[in-house]
């Protein structure tokens, strides 16, 4: 009989899995024996659970974090491979875990740059693949420790600064733009820094100026990384002005006569090209002009300047002074050689060549000095042992009427030195026969000793010694050349009118002819004529009048107020005839040729202007006007 015998709840793991047949051999003590068998199969999944920790889960850019990790497999016997992705696309990091292995840990990854990162780590056994993830926040670092060098911490304006930098960023591929304010209003100057690239320079910046009172220009340079993260720093530079130098002066003319003009022109230089200038020249002779020159002007040219006497040692020193805007200065000097002119052209006028003998005679004269501040004196030798000494006021170029009694007959040279104030003379002479009560005729011409050109002058002829009733033939040669142009006859005495047509000094002869005795007399006078003169108004006594004369060519004259109040300035054509101060009235003569005569309306005195035969156009100034011109005549009035 086969007794049942049973056995159960036998246990047993399988660390694997697998399909697997389990046998069981059931074996009496007689030795006899059954098996049978049965099979299983042992399942096994991926693992799970995968849990990944950071520490720390925030760092900055180029620092480094520490991952940990782990993950459920019930399969003792499975080796697993970890596969971990930083999130910032460098190399995965690969794990290989021994069987049994669920955790891993100590895994370092430096992370070069700022940003969001997803750490994920994939765990594989050999039956699948499980995952799990964190989140590491990367800061961005801005840049930091920015230092400045110069070059040079002092420089000269116009010079140029030269400055390197340095900065600090953890984030290695951060590229970094730098920027340079260099403090005087310029434009800064970018820079673009490549990543890894922690310096900069040199970078050189041309500084046009230097500031007031010594003052620093501040130099600031601003590194910002890509990020927008931005560092500073700060210097600071002194830029020193630099005083105008090489005053180099040349003058027109270094020597020249008393009332010339000589012109001066000069240079400098200075490397602040923004300064201004103030040029003040000293002229030597106590008066001095100042020029402003415009930033950039290094030279002024054609100042010029009237000398109006030598000077004691003949020679003045000219000093120009440069000053820029910061008040240095450089200085130039020069000299210019003034010379004294003697005077010239001494002209003696008699009121009679012949006087009976206990009569008086009178003598004018005029001369020439371009010394304007000379005085003069003059000494006149009338030949019978006498003399008379003048003393001239500086500008006084004339004498008149210096009356002398003969009280010998005979024939006498009467001598007349001028001297100026610095010894130069000049000498003239004249002749003058006294006679006896005897003498039967003797002539005389008086009349103006200076008018001007165009001008109709009136003369005076008369005769003494002639019987009452004679006549008397005048004949007179105008321009001393020994022709007669002009020929009167009448009476002891008459009146005569001529019209100078040119400038220059004239001596009028006259021969005087007793038509019924047949004796004749000689005279003669002296007379001046200019392109212009001040004279004793006719018409309104005790007053002046400016008479000006044209030439026989065509001409332009221009009346302008001159710099002395109530004076006007005389130019015909490109010459200066003076200045002069009316007290009545301008009258013009304009002679024959074109001419275009204007009075600028500034001027308020009274003006006549009398045209030629030329095509003519006269224009009147600010006062009363009288113009009268020919058939071909332009005239205009304010």
């Amino acid at each position: 009989m086969v007794v049942p015998v049973a056995f159960n709840n036998i246990s047993h793991q399988y660390l694997d899995s697998g399909a697997f047949t389990i046998s069981a051999t059931v074996t009496d003590n007689d030795n006899g024996s059954v098996t049978s068998g049965i099979g299983v199969t042992v399942s096994n999944g991926a693992p799970s659970n995968v849990l990944l920790t950071l520490n720390p889960a925030t760092i900055d850019e180029n620092g480094s974090t520490t991952l940990s990790g782990s993950f459920g497999d019930p399969d003792s016997l499975n080796t697993h491979s970890v596969v971990i992705n930083w999130g910032d696309g460098s190399s995965n990091t690969t794990l290989n875990l021994a069987a049994g292995v669920l955790t891993f840990g100590g895994i370092t990854h430096q992370y070069l740059d700022n940003g969001s990162h997803h750490v994920s780590a994939s765990v594989t056994n050999k039956n699948g693949a499980g995952s799990g993830s964190a989140t590491l926040t990367v800061n961005n670092v801005t840049p930091a420790n920015v230092n400045l060098t110069l070059a040079s911490a002092s420089i000269n304006e116009n010079d140029s600064a030269t400055l390197s930098g340095t900065f600090t960023d953890p984030g290695t591929l951060d590229t970094h733009t730098v920027l340079i304010n260099w403090g005087d209003g310029s434009a800064n100057t970018t820079l673009a820094l490549g990543a890894g690239v922690l310096s900069f320079g040199p970078v050189s910046h041309q500084y046009l100026d230097n500031l007031p009172s010594g003052s620093t220009y501040p130099i600031t340079a601003t590194v910002t990384d890509k990020d927008k993260g931005s560092g500073q720093g700060n210097t600071n530079i002194t830029v020193n002005n630099v005083a105008p130098a090489n005053v180099q002066l040349s003058l027109s003319a270094t020597a020249i006569n008393e009332n010339d003009s000589t012109s001066l022109s000069g240079s400098f230089t200075d490397p602040g090209t923004l300064d201004t200038h103030a040029v003040v020249i000293n002229w030597g002779d106590g008066s001095s002009d100042t020029l402003d020159l415009a930033a950039g002007v290094l030279n002024f040219s054609n100042q010029s300047h009237q000398y109006l006497d030598d000077p004691a040692g003949g020679v003045y020193g000219i000093s120009v002074t440069v000053t820029d805007n910061n008040n240095a200065s450089g200085l130039g000097a020069t000299s210019v050689t003034v010379n004294n002119v003697a005077p010239s052209g001494l002209q003696l006028a008699l009121s009679a060549n012949s006087i009976p003998v206990n009569n008086s005679v009178n003598l004018s004269g005029t001369f020439a000095d371009p010394g304007t501040l000379d005085t003069h004196s003059v000494l006149i030798n009338w030949g019978d042992g006498a003399s008379t000494p003048l003393n001239l006021a500086a500008g006084v170029l004339s004498f008149s009427n210096i009356s002398h009694s003969y009280t010998s007959a005979g024939s006498f040279t009467i001598g007349v030195t001028v001297t100026d104030n610095d010894g130069a003379f000049t000498t003239a002479s004249a002749q003058l026969q006294v006679t006896s009560i005897t003498t039967a005729l003797s002539a005389s011409i008086t009349g103006p000793s200076t008018g001007v050109r165009g001008q109709q002058l009136t003369f005076t002829l008369t005769v003494t010694g002639a019987a009452p009733g004679d006549a008397i033939q005048y004949n007179i040669d105008w321009n001393g050349d020994g022709h007669v142009e002009q020929t009167v006859t009448g009476g002891a005495t008459q009146t005569v009118q001529h019209v100078f047509t040119h400038s220059g000094q004239f001596t009028i002869n006259l021969t005087a002819m007793d038509l019924t005795a047949g004796t004749s007399a000689t005279a003669s006078t002296q007379i001046r004529i200019r392109g212009a003169d001040l004279q004793n108004d006719p018409l309104n006594p005790g007053t002046t009048m400016l008479v000006v004369g044209g030439t026989m060519h065509d001409d332009d004259i221009d009346i302008e107020p001159a710099s002395r109040e109530g004076s006007v300035r005389v130019r015909l054509n490109d010459d200066d005839l003076g200045t002069f101060t009316p007290t009545s009235r301008i009258v013009v003569f304009a002679q024959d040729g074109g001419k275009s005569i204007r009075v600028s309306g500034r001027v308020h005195v009274s003006a006549w202007l009398f045209g030629g035969s030329g095509d003519d156009y006269l224009e009147g100034g600010g006062g009363d006007n009288v113009l009268v011109g020919g058939a071909a005549a332009r005239a205009r009035t304010p």
